[in-house]
């Protein structure tokens, strides 16, 4: 029997913008989940998650975008607190 080969990642979706400026798709699951354009994380309502059919697939928190920039911030500010001593034993080398 043949051997079946499932793609890693979905096809990425075609998007159109809407009256509001928001971006349309028909896709759904991972093919939402894949694109940058319309993937959000966690922070797809409860309604979207159901709509998009994506019930399952990312983590089950909800939060905002604005929510998830903080957090990038903060992980960005202690990766830089990390690298400072090495930073300073390389320019004194």
């Amino acid at each position: 029997m043949r051997e079946r080969v499932m793609p890693r990642v979905a096809p990425t979706p075609k998007c159109r913008l809407n009256a509001d400026g928001c971006h349309e798709t028909k896709a759904r699951g991972l093919a939402v989940l894949n694109s940058p354009l319309s993937n959000k994380g966690t922070a797809f309502t409860a309604d979207e998650r159901k709509t998009s059919g994506l019930i399952g697939l990312p983590p089950p928190g909800i939060s905002t975008l604005a929510a998830q920039v903080k957090l990038g911030d903060i992980v960005q500010q202690v990766e830089d607190a990390m690298w400072q001593p090495e930073y300073r034993r390389l320019q004194a080398s």
